[in-house]
């Protein structure tokens, strides 16, 4: 029987997984492009990071103080 860690892109913690995935799609996009102002339909290898950064930007009240500065060091994310 094989455990569910093995499983490819398995995690306990999804929502923190997708969080990062994020991140790092925001951070290739921020280097190439120079900014964080990603337009609502942007999407990065099948990664829909124009609605990710828009649902970032409009729940910053519930996410924690290590995903806040992490976006806020982002260039032009403010």
């Amino acid at each position: 029987m094989t455990s569910l860690e093995a499983l490819p892109e398995w995690s306990w913690e999804p929502r923190k997984g997708r969080f990062e995935i994020g991140l790092a799609k925001l951070a290739q996009f921020s280097v190439r492009e120079g900014h964080s102002r990603v337009a609502q339909t942007r999407v990065e290898n099948g990664f829909k990071l124009g609605i990710w950064v828009g649902s970032r930007r409009s729940r910053r009240g519930s996410l924690n103080e290590e995903q806040v500065a992490a976006l806020e060091a982002k260039p032009g994310w403010a």
